[in-house]
């Protein structure tokens, strides 16, 4: 996962963020001539609130890039006692450490009005801004109210009793426990505000992932508590009206999108924030569409057009970059989609551009329970029995497992490791030196990591004879997500002499992106083998998968002087193929009747060069046919 350092105003920050292109979700920097857009998020909710973004074709033609501001996510960092927390120089100076020169705006809430602050303060580093669901420039005292009233059921949560600090949490200390009555208050109010408590797989996923995030950021102690009010309370408070003299300094397009079912703020703030924009002569258009205040995931079937137009609008062309990303069957895949999966969001089921808008279907997911699940970690973790090792030098927090192990390992051989144990800045400790400052890994269970880790601390020097063909796949797969270049050569070795069918190695090999070299013999394998895929191995391939395999097995039986073509055997009638297919779909023989409008069969070679005097071959049997067909169950 990328980190990037920074030293801002506010103070020092640890920025995670993604890239995704039309080549990769997980990309490590942006194709330099296609238009960037980057993706502000709002409070309480860090960048997967843009899970539906990134996974439409339409937007990914483009790069997409997204952060974690500070206090929330995984980046490290807070406001602290700041006079004032700047968000603008936070994202200008994250701009200038990835290189990105001027980028297309887009930003959630609150996050609108940043976005409209960095067009006036550097107009010349933003192309366009997009506000969805924008703040009023002066929050009611209702709104107020009903923020304060969310941060006071969270600091009676996640206040722990005086004397307890995050290293006796760590050790599981009974007394360290959250009240859950007043959690649930708290997070009712936030779903409530994000998504007017309607949830769906995706939105529930998200929440759930954004409340364990905020639970490490504004929880346990005094400290985290007041951060939690600095980030939900006094940064909305905090914010000054827009002044046209200072909108008059914008250059740049500006999209305002509503959505019709936000709970918190008016329609009529939108329009009047048009027509401060319009009587100033800025190109601005405001839009509405259905979703909650936190409309990109409902809305995306509307919002996401309205971003692409917008791009274009600013671009003479746009160049057309191959899609290369690993995808799904309508959507391609996130930075986002493994994290959400452990919170049970499918993408390939519940992606949000089929699904959302279909009703916006409430799901019962079990309510606060499932919530909680994820916050007993915090106060239950437990050292692992055998890689828990004294002299290890490296804390790494697994679910609710402690693990501690060599960095040596860990940053000699993976990128990704070594990006997050860089050293912080002065005055801060890294990730990972200690059981109260662990390094968090949330996408991976404590026994595919333990797995992963008995390559380096295997016993028995060069023989890994101890692993099964599902070890194999997950070590495969971690090193492959981790960029173990070494670890993931050795697994695809490993699995490659295993009894695994040769169709379940070809696809986690082509999902690891394994060297061409392990797959070309699976191919030729099912290719020459007598008999047909199955229906089960077909869905273990997919549809590429199969389609390549039964081409080539055409293509490998039929004459060379056929170009490829595998005609039918001769003597074969149209009335024998209908036989044939009724039997295989398991339909009584003869009881379709055969359309006249169907053309006849295709003559084969060496049919067409028998004389018209020369005798009907008789037609084959049955049995002759079934053996000749491909079954289907």
């Amino acid at each position: 996962m990328p980190f990037v350092q920074l030293n801002p105003p506010t103070g020092p920050l640890k920025t995670f963020y993604s890239i995704s292109t039309p080549r990769r979700h997980d990309a490590q920097s942006i194709i330099p001539e296609l238009p960037t857009i980057l993706f502000l998020h709002p409070i309480y909710i860090a960048q997967q609130i843009f899970e539906a973004q990134f996974s439409d074709y339409d937007l990914r033609q483009f790069n997409l890039v997204a952060l974690d501001m500070r206090s929330h996510g995984e980046s490290v960092g807070i406001i602290g006692e700041s006079n004032k927390y700047n968000p603008v120089e936070d994202v200008i100076h994250f701009m200038n450490a990835l290189q990105l020169n001027a980028c297309h705006i887009f930003g959630l809430s609150i996050a609108s009005s940043v976005a409209l602050d960095m067009a006036i303060a550097y107009p010349n580093r933003v192309l366009s801004v997009t506000m969805c669901s924008p703040l009023s420039p002066v929050d009611s005292e209702d709104i107020t109210l009903g923020r304060l009233q969310v941060h006071e059921y969270w600091k009676r949560a996640c206040l722990l009793p005086e004397g307890i600090t995050r290293e006796l949490m760590a050790r599981t200390d009974k007394s360290a426990m959250y009240n859950e009555q007043f959690l649930s208050d708290a997070i009712l109010g936030i779903k409530q505000l994000a998504f007017n408590n309607e949830l769906t797989p995706l939105t529930s996923a998200i929440a759930e992932l954004s409340i364990e995030q905020a639970l490490r950021h504004w929880a346990g102690t005094p400290e985290g508590v007041l951060e939690g009010y600095r980030a939900a309370v006094m940064w909305p408070l905090e914010r000054t009206s827009l002044r046209s003299q200072d909108l008059a300094k914008i250059t740049c397009p500006i999209r305002i999108i509503y959505c019709t079912e936000d709970i918190i703020y008016p329609l009529e703030n939108a329009e009047a924030l048009e027509a401060q924009m319009s009587s100033i002569g800025l190109d601005v258009e405001l839009h509405t569409v259905t979703g909650s205040h936190y409309g990109c995931v409902a809305g995306a079937k509307e919002i996401n057009p309205i971003v692409r137009d917008l791009v274009h609008s600013c671009h003479i062309s746009v160049p057309s970059v191959p899609f290369t990303a690993e995808h799904f069957s309508d959507c391609l895949k996130t930075p986002f989609d493994d994290r959400l999966e452990g919170f049970n969001y499918h993408p390939e089921d519940d992606h949000p551009l089929h699904s959302l808008h279909n009703g916006f279907e409430k799901h019962n997911i079990q309510g606060i329970e499932a919530i909680m699940s994820t916050y007993h970690m915090i106060r239950d973790v437990k050292q692992h029995e055998k890689y828990y090792i004294p002299a290890g030098d490296l804390h790494v927090l697994v679910g609710n497992t402690m693990f501690r192990i060599h960095s040596y390992f860990f940053e000699r051989e993976s990128p990704i490791f070594s990006s997050r144990r860089n050293p912080a800045s002065p005055g801060q400790e890294p990730d990972g030196t200690s059981d109260a400052n662990p390094l968090m890994l949330d996408d991976v269970k404590p026994e595919e990591f333990e797995k992963l880790l008995w390559v380096f601390y295997n016993p028995r020097y060069s023989l890994y004879d101890g692993a099964s063909p599902n070890d194999w796949c997950i070590i495969l797969k971690l090193a492959h997500k981790w960029l173990f270049t070494e670890v993931k050569e050795l697994s695809a070795r490993e699995l490659q002499k295993t009894e695994l069918e040769a169709v379940r190695k070809i696809a986690v090999y082509e999902q690891c992106s394994v060297d061409p070299k392990y797959i070309v013999p699976l191919y030729a394998e099912l290719c020459q083998r007598d008999t047909p895929l199955t229906f089960e191995e077909s869905s273990v391939l997919g549809l590429k998968g199969f389609h390549f395999v039964a081409v080539m097995r055409e293509k490998l039986r039929s004459p060379p002087s056929n170009g490829g073509k595998s005609p039918l055997p001769e003597g074969l009638e149209l009335q024998d193929v209908f036989r044939a297919v009724e039997e295989g779909l398991s339909i009584e023989v003869g009881t379709t009747s055969i359309p006249c409008a169907l053309p006849s069969l295709p003559s084969s070679p060496s049919r067409s060069n028998v004389s018209s005097n020369s005798p009907r071959a008789p037609r084959l049997p049955l049995s002759k046919i079934r053996a000749n067909s491909i079954r289907t169950k």
